[in-house]
């Protein structure tokens, strides 16, 4: 049987009745924050915000002029907003304990992948009025960074809204690789240091913003994992494979 068929999605269990499979994905960041809005539906706005905002950023890394700061800072303060009702709206469900103690995380760890966010464009913002710019180079990777974590939050948005095994998996592997891309570049960086190739102040930015971005994959990576164990027990491949 498929892991579409068998997987337990843990986000149905809330008794909400919302069904977000007609539901328009692709502008859910322009959503206000809502009292209203079912959990898992908030969480895929609190995503789809997230997503723009790196959208923003990556165009920064591309040599777009700016990253729209005011527009990435009222973004990630909808996403704090609505973390704050989701999680009252997750305290007053009368559902399953161990499945309330561990969804309610889920925004907090959305708000923080937000927090994230911001910081990487205080990074930004600190070499803009110091004058620093980045190289080639650091151009590339910093753009390679927002671009499979842009794949990451999308990715993820649409497993909540047609959740399935594979599909978490997928997502759990792109943070693998993110996580490996972190490391790699910080090690390349390093070494650029090391030779005298790249500015004591250049440096400091842009180790802020691989720090920023390896928390961010991090807090998402936490999300999915947690999905994965409440849906039905991963097969022994699978387990395996996510090297538990």
């Amino acid at each position: 049987m498929s892991g579409r068929c068998s997987f337990k999605d843990p986000l149905r269990s809330l008794g909400q009745g919302h069904d977000t499979k007609g539901l328009e994905i692709e502008t859910m960041h322009k959503r206000p924050v809502s009292n209203s809005v079912a959990v898992e539906e908030g969480l895929m706005i609190m995503i789809s915000k997230l997503a723009e905002i790196t959208r923003l950023l990556s165009q920064r890394s591309s040599g777009s002029p700016g990253a729209e700061p005011q527009r990435c800072l009222r973004l990630a303060r909808e996403v704090h907003e609505q973390s704050q009702i989701l999680t009252k709206a997750l305290v007053s469900l009368r559902v399953d304990e161990q499945l309330i103690n561990t969804l309610i995380r889920f925004p907090f760890r959305l708000e923080r992948v937000g927090r994230m966010l911001e910081n990487i464009l205080d990074s930004y913002r600190t070499g803009a009025l110091a004058h620093i710019t980045f190289g080639d180079r650091a151009n590339r990777e910093q753009a390679q960074i927002f671009s499979l974590l842009l794949d990451i939050l999308t990715n993820l948005r649409d497993a909540l809204q047609n959740p399935s095994r594979e599909a978490l998996l997928a997502v759990s592997f792109q943070g693998k690789r993110l996580e490996a891309m972190v490391e790699q570049f910080a090690a390349v960086h390093w070494e650029l240091v090391g030779s005298g190739a790249f500015p004591g102040e250049a440096s400091t930015i842009w180790c802020e913003i691989l720090d920023w971005a390896k928390l961010a994959n991090e807090y998402l990576m936490e999300v999915v994992a947690n999905l994965l164990k409440l849906g039905k027990p991963l097969g022994k491949e699978a387990r395996i494979q996510l090297g538990e």
